[in-house]
C-alpha cells in the first residue's frame, strides 16, 4: 500500500518545478490563488475549507504550480521590482550588499569619475577608458590584495567602522560566487572572488581621490566601484585578458539580457549585469 502511494506521489511530482527548481514569485501567486480558492469555499461550505486550502497547497507543493500558465502571468503581473525580492531573478547579481537599499542608480557615476582623474574620454572623444595614472596603481594593488588575503580594506569598503578588527570578516568562495561574512553573517556576494579582489583593491584608491568617499552610502559605492570595474582590461585572477559578452539568461517567469566580462584564459565572471 505505502509502495503505491509513493507510486502515486512519483507521478504527481514534478521535479523541474519543484525543490531545487522551484520559482518564489510563481509559489507566491499559487499561494495566494489557494487561499481566494478557499475563501471562496468558505462562504458556502465552511466545513470543506480546510480541505480545499490542503489539497490546493498539497498540489503546489508536489506539481509547483496550482494553475497552469503561472509564468506568464507572473511576469505579467509582477513588476520587476518584485519579481527581484524573490531572488529568482534570471539576471545574476553583479554585486549584492546585502541589507542596503536597492532603489536603482543614485548617483551619476561617469562625471564623478571623470573629475577625480579615474576616467578619462579616448583621443577621439567617443568613449571612456581608465587613465594610465589609476590603471597602474590598480593593477598594483590588485597583487597586492590577491597576497594579502583582503586585509583592513575590505572592511573599508564594506563600510564598517575604520576600528573594525578584520578578523571578523571572512570569505567563503561558493564556484564561481564570492560571500563575504562579518562574524559568519553574511554581508556581501560577489560574482566571482576574482571581482571581489578587483573592488578591494580600487574601494582604497576611490576614497583617496573623492573626498565624499565616506558619505555615500554602501549603494553608491557599489555603484562607482561596479563602475570603475566595467573598465577592467586584465583578470584580477590570473592577468589574462577579458571578453565582453551579451547573452539572454531566462527563468520560468523572466527573460533579461546580461552583459558579462569574463577570463578568456580561466573563465572567471568578472562582471554579470543586466541591460
Amino acid at each position: 500500500m505505502r509502495t503505491g502511494a509513493r507510486s502515486v506521489l512519483s507521478d504527481l511530482r514534478r521535479p523541474e518545478y519543484t525543490g531545487e527548481n522551484r520559482c518564489t514569485p510563481c509559489t507566491v501567486v499559487n499561494v495566494a490563488i489557494a487561499l481566494g480558492i478557499s475563501t471562496v469555499v468558505a462562504l458556502f461550505a465552511p466545513l470543506l475549507a480546510p480541505v480545499a486550502l490542503g489539497l490546493c497547497l498539497a498540489a503546489i507543493y508536489l506539481r509547483g504550480y496550482l494553475v497552469p500558465g503561472t509564468p506568464e502571468l507572473t511576469e505579467r503581473f509582477f513588476p520587476d521590482r518584485v519579481l527581484r525580492w524573490f531572488d529568482k531573478a534570471p539576471n545574476r547579481t553583479d554585486v549584492t550588499l546585502i541589507g542596503a537599499p536597492d532603489e536603482g542608480a543614485a548617483i551619476d557615476s561617469e562625471p564623478i569619475l571623470r573629475d577625480a582623474d579615474v576616467l578619462e574620454f579616448t583621443p577621439d572623444g567617443t568613449d571612456l577608458r581608465l587613465t594610465d595614472e589609476f590603471r597602474n596603481e590598480w593593477r598594483e594593488r590588485v597583487t597586492a590584495v590577491r597576497e594579502s588575503e583582503y586585509d583592513p580594506s575590505l572592511a573599508r569598503l564594506l563600510g564598517t567602522a575604520e576600528d573594525v578588527d578584520p578578523d571578523a570578516l571572512d570569505v567563503r568562495i561558493d564556484e564561481p560566487a564570492a560571500t563575504v561574512l562579518r562574524d559568519g553573517t553574511p554581508v556581501a556576494v560577489w560574482p566571482s572572488e576574482a571581482a571581489l579582489v578587483a573592488d578591494v583593491a580600487a574601494g582604497p584608491l576611490l576614497r583617496e581621490r573623492l573626498p565624499r568617499w565616506d558619505a555615500w552610502d554602501l549603494g553608491d559605492r557599489g555603484q562607482l566601484l561596479h563602475a570603475v570595474r566595467v573598465f577592467l582590461e586584465r583578470c584580477p585572477n590570473c592577468d589574462g585578458e577579458l571578453a565582453l559578452a551579451e547573452e539572454t539568461v531566462e527563468s520560468c517567469c523572466r527573460t533579461a539580457e546580461v552583459v558579462t566580462l569574463t577570463c578568456r584564459a580561466c573563465d572567471t565572471p568578472v562582471l554579470e549585469v543586466a541591460v
